[in-house]
């Protein structure tokens, strides 16, 4: 199980999020938070490597579809 941090500017786009879209982001960190691991491994999130100059290796990324954020 991970611990997860915020960056303010996380915390800022959380806040300008209207409460039922919130909950869903905050739902679906929860679950990744739990189970962290890739969707190659069974998991749920995606995983983000090096572009350019910015590496986020073991990092992942979730893309909620149905809610359309």
């Amino acid at each position: 199980m991970w611990d997860v941090k915020y960056l303010p500017e996380a915390l800022d786009d959380l806040d300008e999020l209207d409460g039922s879209q919130r909950k869903l982001v905050l739902k679906s960190i929860e679950k990744v938070r739990k189970n962290p691991l890739s969707q190659q491994e069974g998991g749920y999130g995606k995983l983000l490597g090096k572009r350019g100059n910015t590496d986020l290796t073991g990092f992942l990324k979730i893309k909620l579809r149905a809610s359309e954020l």
